[in-house]
């Protein structure tokens, strides 16, 4: 699914002159070719698209971090632009107030009244 995004998405940045935008585009589906033609004989689904892309951004983190301590703010500005990028793709994470009341939901389902004889 991803891959078929993707593909829009560098159509669409090349026509708009998106260059940050293209430039990160391409990196995705580069790391998807990879995948593709290392040899494995795992198949490049959804959950490995989202795997692959939470990988790059997390190298984005890593990049900004260093950068940060080295005094080099315009190169932690480019590579957290390139991370907003990424981070349009992925699934938003569930904050932990959702995921309190999907667990209290649960319990409260599954909880029994007693009856006392």
């Amino acid at each position: 699914m991803y891959n078929e995004v993707i593909d829009k998405q560098i159509a669409s940045a090349m026509k708009n002159g998106e260059h940050l935008k293209l430039s990160v585009w391409r990196s995705i589906k580069n790391e998807f070719l990879k995948f593709k033609t290392s040899g494995t004989k795992e198949e490049l689904t959804d959950e490995k698209e989202i795997s692959i892309i939470k990988k790059m951004a997390q190298q984005r983190k890593d990049s900004i971090e260093q950068y940060m301590k080295a005094g080099r703010e315009s190169l932690a500005q480019a590579e957290q632009q390139e991370l907003d990028v990424l981070n349009s793709l992925l699934p938003k994470e569930p904050t932990e107030e959702e995921i309190d009341a999907v667990i209290k939901e649960f319990v409260d389902s599954r909880q029994t009244p007693v009856s006392i004889k």
